[in-house]
């Protein structure tokens, strides 16, 4: 239901956006604009990747608050935190991915 400020409806606001917002998935940006709505409040968050968007859109969970472990950015290991962190991107920054994994 558009609100009294926008009239355009979460879905009509959703396609005027590229395909992923900071990896963010289109389907997740109109639930989260529904309950925004509902609850009158602010919702924030950070970006991912856009390799990690790849692996959120195939039904990968993200990581909680209590994983400090900087994912990785280049190789196999693209999108996911790696446990040995000297394949993460802060250590591998001069290997970076291009493009999505699932293209």
């Amino acid at each position: 239901m558009p609100s009294r400020y926008n009239q355009k409806t979460p879905e009509e606001l959703v396609k005027q956006l590229k395909y992923k917002i900071g990896g963010i998935q289109p389907n997740h940006l109109v639930e989260l604009q529904k309950y925004s709505s509902e609850q009158q409040c602010i919702i924030g968050f950070r970006s991912v990747e856009n390799v990690a968007g790849d692996w959120i859109a195939a039904g990968y969970p993200t990581k909680s608050f209590h994983i400090k472990g900087k994912s990785s950015s280049w190789g196999p290991q693209a999108g996911f935190i790696p446990v040995e962190q000297k394949y993460s991107k802060v250590q591998g920054s001069r290997f970076k991915v291009q493009g999505s994994r699932f293209k």
